[in-house]
């Protein structure tokens, strides 16, 4: 029998316990028993996700993990920025309306961060973003992801930018 997928439970933490499931293809990486897969030796490549939203922070970062990846879970946008430059990731997933700062405000303020440039930033919003108001930041922004982010597009878009 040919296993050609593997479906991981994810439970959000209280107060709410939601349980997604998602399924992942089937491959030579082993599961452990929370359900997040192993990394090969090496180092797994840091992705930062900046939301204010505690429960989109924590199951983004449970997928990102689970996709082999080292996720930096960051709810406030200035704390963020002081990472970058300590310790840099290499994409970060960005939230545009948060407070105190937003996303845009986050961009601008990442631009006087020496190399800040050099790395991708994904925005991950609710809102359908128009090229217009895009356009300010089309050098630095790879793309976006509409929330409620379908883990499959995470991992491929993860992929694609930041290889296996």
């Amino acid at each position: 029998m040919l296993i050609r997928y593997i479906w991981v439970d994810i439970k959000t933490p209280p107060p709410d316990n939601q349980l997604f499931k998602t399924r992942f293809p089937a491959g030579p990486q082993s599961l452990t028993p929370a359900g997040i897969k192993e990394v090969v030796p090496g180092m797994p490549k840091k992705v930062m996700i900046i939301d204010d939203n505690d429960k989109v922070l924590r199951i983004t970062e449970l997928l990102i993990k689970s996709f082999g990846y080292s996720p930096i879970a960051i709810n406030d946008p200035r704390e963020g920025l002081k990472l970058i430059s300590e310790d840099p990731p290499s994409l970060i997933l960005l939230d545009l309306m948060m407070s105190p700062m937003d996303g845009s405000q986050f961009l601008d303020e990442r631009r006087k961060i020496p190399g800040a440039l050099e790395i991708p930033v994904m925005v991950c919003s609710a809102w359908r973003l128009t090229e217009e108001e895009l356009a300010p930041y089309k050098d630095e922004v790879i793309g976006v992801i509409t929330k409620p982010v379908e883990p499959t597009l995470l991992r491929e878009i993860l992929k694609d930018h930041l290889g296996a």
